[in-house]
């Protein structure tokens, strides 16, 4: 990049889109006893999430990005209160 000096890491990364998302509902056994549903997803959109580029100079795969991070995690948790 220009000016820039040669050893020092100047290669830019792909940046982050991600969303996560909650959604849980309640719901009333009896008088003192009640229950909660919960669904989260991580990266709900499932965008990829790209590694750094490999970035020694001269190498023929300087630049390349090789790998991508985990995608979409779904969990579910359900829960009783009394």
């Amino acid at each position: 990049f220009g000016d820039s000096l040669r050893y020092i890491s100047t290669l830019r990364t792909p940046g982050y889109d991600f969303t996560d998302l909650a959604i849980e509902k309640w719901f009333k056994i009896s008088e003192s006893v009640r229950a909660q549903f919960r669904s989260e997803m991580y990266n709900a959109f499932n965008h990829p999430i790209f590694g750094s580029p490999f970035g020694t100079v001269g190498e023929s795969n300087m630049g390349v990005i090789s790998y991508a991070d985990i995608s979409r995690q779904v969990q579910f948790a359900l829960k009783v209160y009394w």
